[in-house]
């Protein structure tokens, strides 16, 4: 084991508000705010499918913008997966979506449907 669990859970937790893709395994239920296209470090490759069609430039990711009851919430990403279930959603500003992540690697896939806002309790915890 290279880290003890005190430094696993440390670790885990210092993303802070930016989502990875495992976290929608399951689903996750969040409130879109917003998308933009970022350059950064872990962008599109210039062999990537989203280059390819002129929907990235290389270097480039999509970044959405969430809110959630524990906060507001980003995700970077160059997958396409992700960025066509997102767009076959009809979502705007506000509106809460369900995202679903299946698969890993080459068939991994995203799922998204528009969702009624979730009721949460006074700590705003969803139920």
């Amino acid at each position: 084991m290279m880290f003890d669990e005190q430094t696993k859970k440390a670790l885990a937790n210092m993303g802070g508000s930016f989502l990875k893709g495992s976290d929608f395994e399951g689903g996750l239920e969040l409130q879109f705010k917003s998308v933009e296209k970022i350059k950064g470090r872990y962008g599109a490759e210039s062999d990537s499918y989203a280059v390819e069609k002129g929907i990235l430039e290389e270097g480039q990711s999509f970044r959405f913008h969430f809110s959630s009851p524990s906060g507001e919430k980003t995700f970077d990403t160059s997958s396409m997966p992700f960025v066509i279930a997102m767009n076959q959603v009809e979502i705007g500003e506000n509106d809460w979506v369900k995202i679903v992540r299946e698969g890993k690697g080459d068939k991994t896939r995203y799922f998204a449907e528009k969702i009624e806002t979730p009721k949460v309790d006074a700590d705003g915890i969803p139920f």
